[in-house]
């Protein structure tokens, strides 16, 4: 199987939104999101002519040549101002709890702040993989320009006229339907980078493809090089993390694999996500689903760092196993849940 990495470049503002309804009028609001990996697979589609084999990984978000990662849900900033990483701390003895006995990890998660609202460079989400930026630790002053880096978009507020979608007045103007919606505009030299993994090396036939809502276009190309950060080289005592690059269809919350323990999770959401395909009739493939969302951490045990490195040297830089997410299909996977959803890095604690 082999990986071909696209990069699309948006030539507009983009105007994804997570699908829940609003109203029109001066109280309702459709709001932007980062375009799921969703968006991106009818990208790629459009793009090479023909649906990906396997699976699409990605997008990871690249800013004139630096990545930019959401910061680890597991990421704090105190009241000082500076980033710190929560401690990962054995559940003390003595506490109880009336809590699902699911929910009863055997750690948990210490520090004080509010979560880290910045990205990260990909030498930050390189450090946290590694061990570098261990858990309990305080990053230094004149290190966090290094390590974070701001949202690769702004949103700019846009007053819109509804269109009428079926009958004879299809694609006119919709009567008394003014709304406001945010777009993102995203920074010069943005590009999403997604891999496309199939039986062969994929080529671009079609460089223009539509993204972000009717009318807005993306240049698409083939990239070099893949952009994932290397795995974390020790797992200590078996302990693994995974990061989450892009939100996650799970089945279960609390997913683990089977061979390890769930010891703590750091989450925030959950991520609305809708889907539909107008190639394959809206109506019939609209979709709305609840994800984990991007950021979120999971702490692994496995029995030995050997274990830990195996899961790591199979699962890393792909998406989550077929067994996590999406519902089963012809090859244990549904084409929802091979679109980049569930973009997984390994790191250790």
């Amino acid at each position: 199987m082999k990986t071909t990495w696209l990069a699309v470049e948006p030539l507009d503002t983009l105007m994804v939104r997570d699908g829940r309804a609003f109203n029109a009028g001066q109280n309702g609001r459709g709001e932007a999101v980062a375009p799921p990996p969703s968006t991106l697979g009818g990208v790629v589609r459009h793009a090479i002519g023909d649906n990906v084999k396997h699976r699409i990984i990605g997008p990871i978000v690249d800013v004139a040549g630096r990545r930019r990662f959401l910061a680890p849900a597991d990421l704090v900033r105190n009241d000082n101002g500076d980033t710190a990483r929560l401690s990962v701390i054995e559940r003390p003895v003595g506490v109880v709890s009336d809590l699902d006995a699911k929910l009863r990890f055997s750690h948990v998660l210490d520090g004080e702040g509010g979560r880290e609202r910045s990205w990260v460079t990909a030498e930050g989400l390189q450090a946290w993989l590694s061990g570098e930026f261990a858990p309990g630790t305080v990053l230094d002053i004149e290190g966090q320009d290094e390590y974070l880096c701001s949202e690769p978009w702004t949103r700019e507020s846009r007053l819109g006229l509804a269109r009428e979608w079926f009958g004879e007045h299809r694609d006119t103007a919709a009567e008394d339907m003014l709304y406001f919606a945010n777009h993102l505009r995203v920074e010069d030299g943005t590009r999403l980078l997604v891999g496309c993994q199939d039986d062969k090396v994929l080529t671009v036939r079609n460089d223009l493809a539509l993204i972000g809502g009717r009318g807005r276009i993306a240049h698409v190309r083939e990239h070099g090089d893949s952009p994932i950060p290397a795995a974390a080289q020790r797992f200590p005592d078996g302990r693994l993390t995974v990061y989450l690059a892009t939100p996650a269809l799970v089945n279960d919350v609390f997913w683990h694999p089977p061979e390890a323990r769930l010891c703590a999770v750091a989450l925030t959401g959950p991520a609305p996500i809708a889907s539909a395909s107008w190639r394959r009739g809206f109506g019939q493939t609209r979709l709305l689903r609840w994800a984990v969302p991007a950021g979120t951490v999971y702490y692994l045990q496995f029995d030995s760092e050997d274990d830990a490195r195996r899961w790591s040297s199979e699962w890393h830089g792909t998406l989550l196993p077929p067994d996590a997410q999406g519902e089963s299909g012809s090859n244990g996977e549904s084409r929802i849940a091979t679109a980049g959803f569930g973009t997984c890095l390994t790191g250790s604690w």
